[in-house]
């Protein structure tokens, strides 16, 4: 039987991840002893490297879906181009749109900030900057530049 992947899995190799090697750092003994990683009847969880690897790919597959997400929705609204269908976007609906894709990819900033938040409080800041940076490699888009809002002609402009 042969073995399908995953779509993470095909979106990492689309991405030029498939053969990095993402880092298995070390948690951080505060988040240890805070049970960030589970409590068993005798304390706190220490994961394993596989697990610590594990946790890592998860992260590293949410934030690239995040990171992906966001430059679709960037590229569709500096295009005028719906983000679900790929048509262009009529005068009518544009404004509306716009503003929903605005919306959402704040969303995704702070999705994307809290998560790797939470991975630096569980291995530390060097840590979430260097997976920060693999996936920036990856997909080159800005998070601290405002979401595009491509002006809309207002009904004074058209008359």
């Amino acid at each position: 039987m042969r073995h399908r992947k995953s779509k993470r899995q095909l979106e990492f190799e689309r991405c030029g991840l498939a053969g990095v090697c993402l880092p298995t750092p070390e948690p951080l003994e505060q988040a240890i002893k805070e049970g960030r990683f589970g409590m068993a009847i005798n304390g706190p969880v220490r994961p394993s490297p596989e697990e610590l690897q594990g946790i890592t790919l998860g992260h590293a597959y949410e934030l690239l879906s995040m990171r992906l997400d966001l430059a679709h929705l960037y590229e569709c609204a500096e295009k005028a181009i719906c983000a679900v269908t790929g048509k262009g976007l009529s005068t009518g609906l544009l404004e509306i749109a716009l503003i929903e894709m605005n919306q959402e990819a704040e969303v995704l900033k702070n999705r994307y900030g809290s998560m790797l938040s939470l991975y630096e409080r569980a291995f530390g800041g060097q840590a979430a900057g260097e997976l920060d940076a693999i996936l920036r490699d990856a997909v080159p888009v800005e998070l601290d530049r405002p979401s595009p809002m491509p002006s809309v002609p207002t009904q004074r402009d058209l008359c």
